[in-house]
């Protein structure tokens, strides 16, 4: 009697725990689902920024409205901070799951001591485990990489802004020997330097972004 009144207050409490697992299982799942594809989508939006500012199928683009630009960015902003929130939550709902795999691993291991016969837990808790702990990883990588390219083509823009006041400024022009003139090898040069430091961002934001979708593999 003492094992049956055993057993049946270990299957209460582990349909119990199950039934919770499987509500904060699915919130967290919808909840990652939901901030992954938030980021590619803000990804997605950065890249055509920063290709609508600095880039065309030629090169530079020097007709660009950076106050627009800036404002743009400005709402990136925003919306990190939004998809800072969503992770935080993330965090709380991963730690709720892995307290409820803690106790069903622990419940098992001492209703199996105690029945000496009992079969021990399969590997499905820690398997679980182990895969929300690399979902949130990927998708935290890919947020945080989103934050600083974010923060890198703010100050990108901001050196934008710089070179074209200094453009507008009025200056005499000072009068320059020939030999010392710049030739249109020269301005070329400098178009290009120009041009390969924008594509230079370019490339970094797409590696920075493809990092973040790379997916793991769950150890046996």
């Amino acid at each position: 009697m003492e094992k049956v009144t055993l057993v049946q207050s270990y299957l209460h409490k582990r349909s119990s725990s199950l039934r919770r697992l499987l509500k904060v299982q699915a919130e967290y799942e919808s909840r990652v689902k939901e901030l992954r594809e938030g980021v590619e989508e803000n990804w997605g939006r950065l890249e055509e920024l920063h290709t609508a500012v600095t880039l065309t199928n030629q090169g530079v683009e020097d007709r660009v409205d950076l106050a627009s630009a800036h404002q743009d960015v400005e709402t990136s902003f925003a919306v990190l901070n939004h998809h800072r929130e969503q992770l935080e939550g993330c965090q709380d709902l991963l730690k709720d799951s892995t307290q409820l795999l803690q106790e069903l691993l622990w419940s098992h291991g001492h209703a199996g001591n105690t029945l000496k016969n009992c079969t021990s837990e399969s590997v499905w808790p820690e398997m679980l485990l182990q895969s929300n702990l690399e979902q949130l990883d990927e998708v935290r990588e890919s947020f945080i990489s989103l934050e600083q390219q974010t923060t890198t083509f703010q100050a990108h823009l901001k050196g934008l802004a710089v070179g074209k006041e200094a453009i507008r400024a009025p200056s005499p022009e000072p009068k320059i020997p020939p030999e010392h003139q710049d030739s249109d090898d020269d301005s070329d040069a400098r178009k290009s330097l120009c041009e390969r430091s924008a594509q230079r961002l370019s490339s970094t934001m797409g590696r920075l972004r493809k990092s973040g979708k790379k997916t793991k593999l769950i150890g046996h």
